[in-house]
Formats: structure tokens, C-alpha cells, sequence
């Protein structure tokens, strides 16, 4: 058949449809329910499952609350997250958590996305040391293969957006991250972003289950307590 055009792989027939209502056929929910639940294999054998899940509650909002209110339990932690809208810009004075627990919507996150995505600019610039060692927040990612993890399809993602100073008499007094144009493609920055937050939603977790004896968890911590357990 040849390479399908944009347009052509739209309007195939013989591709599945799926849909994010509930009840529905080929319904993504159930879906996703599936992998929440599975196991995960590693490289070494090692099995893993997963414990706890972010879902973006920017679209669909009500489709996904249902969803998260439903699976959400204490083997599976399921949280809808949002980021925190800001006044045309974020303020270089705002000190805010990255990640802030909802105190009137249950199982929701709050996120501060402008910072999260500062922080993912700063991480893409750690550089390995010479003896190959990795600080904290190194970006490591699977060789390129089957079309996946290319420059053009994954990485040209990262350069989506721009950060942009605020100036007011010649002070910077904030900064804001946009896109550099509303064709470009940014699904796998926002989802590592989401990634990098869901470690500061896991330490809140675990700080919440004792506050007194976690407060100060942070997540080099919380591994290092996970890695030694093992």
C-alpha cells in the first residue's frame, strides 16, 4: 500500500477507533486500566508493578475523574493532575511547592508547571561525569529504533517551547514557557514534565502517611530508603 499520507491514515477505515467515553467500544479507559494493573518486566527479570498514576484532567475532565474516583485505591494510586494557571506570567518572587495536593477536589494534584518545566530545561543540561557517574535528575533514554525514539518523532518534542524572560525596567520580574508555534509538537516534553512531577506527588504520599517521622523526605530519600529495603 505504500506509506500513508497524514490525511490518508485519518480517513483509513481499517484502523481501530477508540473513544474516551465510558461504556463505549474500544473505550481507552479500560484500556489503561490494563497496564495500571500489570506487570512490568525489567531488563534483569526484576517484576515490577505500578503504583501510582497521574492523569492529565485537562481534557475529558469529567471522563477522567470518573475513571480516576473508580480505580483509585491503596495498591493502585490513581490522581488527576492540573497545572496551576498563572497571570500572563510567573513571578520570580512566587515561592510555591512544584506539586500542591487539591484541599477541595479529591484525588488531585496541582501542579506549578512553569517551574516543573524549568527544572526539566535545567535536568536536559547535566552532562555525565568522566568516571560515568549520574547526579541527581540525568535524562537517560532508549536508543532510537523501529522509527521510535528519532530526532524527528520523540526529540524535536524537548525544543517545542521557549522560555521567555519578563522584563519591567530593565529587571527580570518573571519568566513563562510557550510554544514556538502552534503547530510544533510538545506531547513528550508535557509528559515528562508529568513524569518529573509524579516524584514530587509520590514523597507527598509517603509524607502523608507520617508526617512527623517523613517530613523532611525528599526524593533522593525515598530511594535510597526503597533501594536499601530491597
Amino acid at each position: 500500500l505504500g506509506k500513508l499520507s497524514k490525511a490518508e491514515k485519518i480517513n483509513d477505515a481499517s484502523r481501530k477507533r477508540f473513544t474516551y467515553m465510558h461504556g463505549m467500544k474500544n473505550s481507552v479507559w479500560s484500556l489503561l486500566e490494563e497496564v495500571i494493573k500489570s506487570e512490568l518486566k525489567s531488563e534483569s527479570g526484576a517484576v515490577y508493578n505500578v503504583k501510582l498514576s497521574l492523569i492529565d484532567t485537562g481534557h475529558f475532565t469529567k471522563q477522567a475523574y470518573q475513571f480516576i474516583n473508580q480505580c483509585h485505591n491503596s495498591n493502585n494510586w490513581v490522581f488527576g493532575i492540573k497545572g496551576v494557571p498563572e497571570q500572563n506570567y510567573r513571578r520570580n518572587t512566587r515561592d510555591v511547592a512544584k506539586v500542591k495536593k487539591s484541599v477541595n477536589v479529591s484525588n488531585l494534584y496541582l501542579l506549578d508547571v512553569e517551574q516543573l518545566k524549568d527544572e526539566l530545561a535545567n535536568n536536559m543540561k547535566i552532562r555525565m561525569s568522566d568516571d560515568g557517574s549520574q547526579e541527581s535528575g540525568f535524562m537517560n533514554f532508549p536508543e532510537p529504533s523501529k522509527g521510535k525514539y528519532t530526532l524527528k518523532s520523540f526529540f524535536k518534542h524537548y525544543e517545542s517551547e521557549v522560555r521567555k524572560e519578563v522584563m519591567e525596567k530593565g529587571v527580570s520580574v518573571g519568566f513563562k514557557w510557550d510554544k514556538k508555534n502552534s503547530s510544533v509538537e510538545n506531547h513528550f516534553w508535557d509528559v515528562r514534565i508529568y513524569n518529573n512531577a509524579a516524584k514530587y506527588v509520590f514523597v507527598d504520599l509517603i509524607k502523608r502517611t507520617n508526617p512527623s517521622k517523613y517530613k523532611d523526605m525528599s526524593w533522593e530519600m525515598l530511594v535510597d530508603m526503597i533501594v536499601g529495603n530491597n
